[in-house]
């Protein structure tokens, strides 16, 4: 198989070009040719970008497409083939301002365990509550038994003097996506790791006493956009010195 040099015109940056030929690689090795080891037609002119123009050759379908796939990869490493994660508890909200919605039919001493639990709040069936006894809320509200009675809201004092009839519910909610970006070989090697993480966090407190919805207080994080960017030198081998460290011990 004769491969034929490639010609690039106005060029702007070899990321540029990297960039396009993984673009046009991607959307034309499926139509590429099975030619035999005979009688190999003539390359072919494509443009791939509005200043970039490449000869492409007809390649064998199965050897050819590698070669061209690892060429690309070699040239500069696609981002798409990073890896990704994500994570998300169980919820019917899409973000943090549906939460917010949702709980504003949840009121103090208007509401009541039953009416929270049809709006979907139920720990039997909602993986994101954890019940918490007197003790737990005590702790969350350990500073108020510091302060006069009279500056605590009075669904708190309620509960401090409630003792054991007095609980909650603790609802934490969030998705999180977190996608590495960059060279895929800079990353590979551990030279360069870039990790972008967006989505978002709700943590609502919920506090009974007895069936009576007392307070209710609702936070959390409504966007999160996040990068983590981690440089090694010595890429693979930025970690030599601790293994070996380890092994002598």
């Amino acid at each position: 198989m004769n491969m034929t040099e490639s010609t690039v015109f106005g060029m702007p940056t070899l990321r540029a070009w990297i960039h396009e030929a993984c673009r046009w690689l991607t959307a034309n090795l499926p139509a590429l040719s099975f030619v035999g080891s005979r009688g190999a037609p003539a390359p072919t002119r494509t443009d791939i970008g509005p200043a970039i123009r490449i000869t492409v050759p007809r390649v064998r379908t199965g050897i050819g497409r590698a070669i061209a796939a690892s060429v690309c990869l070699l040239a500069g490493g696609c981002t798409t083939l990073l890896p990704s994660s994500r994570t998300e508890v169980i919820s019917d909200w899409d973000s943090y301002d549906d939460a917010v919605t949702s709980l504003a039919a949840v009121e103090p001493y208007t509401s009541t365990r039953q009416s929270v639990h049809a709006q979907g709040l139920d720990p039997s069936r909602n993986p994101a509550i954890t019940v918490l006894n007197f003790t737990d809320v005590l702790q969350r509200f350990a500073a108020a038994t510091m302060i006069k009675p009279e500056d605590v809201d009075r669904g708190i004092r309620a509960c401090l003097q409630a003792g054991k009839q007095c609980g909650g519910y603790a609802i934490a909610v969030e998705k999180l996506h977190r996608q590495r970006t960059g060279s895929f070989w800079l990353d590979s090697l551990n030279f360069r790791r870039e990790t972008v993480t967006t989505g978002w966090r709700a943590d609502i407190l919920l506090v009974f006493v007895d069936e009576a919805l007392v307070y209710k207080l609702v936070g959390g994080r409504p966007t999160i956009n996040e990068v983590d960017l981690r440089r090694n030198p010595l890429g693979p081998l930025q970690g030599f010195g601790d293994l070996s460290l380890q092994l002598i011990r």
